[in-house]
């Protein structure tokens, strides 16, 4: 409806929206109904009780308790498959080999970082994967030296910049906010447009370091091409392959507010 184009704004957008809906509940609490005791009327009766059939006792948990249990539940099960994942991404780690190459660093004082990101060699990962936040590492796929020297130039450029933006820190966060609230397909759709509009932004960034939109497009393709891979990591990744379309139209289409 705002008629929003730039990837920028788009991510502070729906920023602004997720925020809305969390503090929704807490600037505004739903109001509830006050009986005050000394208003209240009270009475006594004798009352004969005769002994009849037994009446069933009334189950021990509500429905609202026994609903509320699920929601708890599928908050654990969300927790635990995120320490899945952070545990997968120490293992590929471990796992790993180094990378080095000339242009590296480069590309690292082209972003802005201060320190070279600990660049690593991984067989397990299928697409470059970014993250920690004191010590941020970059794992490549064991096929990324092959590849052209252009294509993994706009390749590190964009995992700098995911670096330099902290972004692994705020993709923790936004995965806490889809465990608490993993009944809700709203919030599942506005996380995803989330990730979108921040790769579409680092997408834009990346051609502006390295002055070539061709070789970062098919950067893109080129990691499309490899077999997916049951993404468990919470992580930026490079390429989510359900993001493809988007993101090249995005790259290819010069776009204005």
């Amino acid at each position: 409806m705002l008629r929003l184009r730039l990837p920028g704004a788009k991510l502070a957008y729906w920023h602004f929206l997720l925020a809305a809906c969390l503090l929704l509940p807490v600037v505004r609490p739903w109001k509830q109904k006050v009986v005050n005791i000394s208003d209240t009327v009270t009475s006594s009766a004798v009352v004969t009780v005769s002994q009849g059939p037994l009446v069933p006792a009334p189950p021990r948990f509500s429905q609202a308790e026994i609903l509320l249990a699920l929601l708890a539940a599928g908050a654990v099960a969300r927790l635990v498959w995120l320490a899945v994942g952070l545990w997968r991404l120490r293992r590929y780690r471990l796992h790993s080999a180094p990378a080095s190459g000339a242009d590296d660093r480069f590309l690292s004082s082209v972003a802005g970082l201060r320190a070279l990101p600990d660049l690593r060699l991984s067989a397990d990962i299928a697409s470059p994967v970014t993250f920690g936040f004191l010590k941020p590492v970059i794992l490549l796929p064991t096929a990324f030296p092959a590849l052209n020297p252009r294509i993994q130039q706009a390749i590190l450029a964009h995992e700098f910049l995911h670096v330099r933006r902290r972004d692994w820190l705020v993709t923790l966060i936004e995965e806490l906010v889809r465990a608490a609230f993993w009944f809700h397909p709203a919030i599942w759709w506005l996380l995803g447009e989330t990730q979108l509009a921040r790769e579409q932004v680092v997408d834009r960034a990346s051609v502006e370091m390295t002055r070539s939109r061709e070789e970062y497009v098919d950067a893109l393709l080129a990691i499309a091409g490899v077999p997916p891979r049951l993404d468990l990591a919470p992580a930026p990744l490079f390429l989510r392959k359900r993001h493809l379309k988007h993101r090249v139209v995005s790259i290819l289409k010069e776009v204005r507010m």
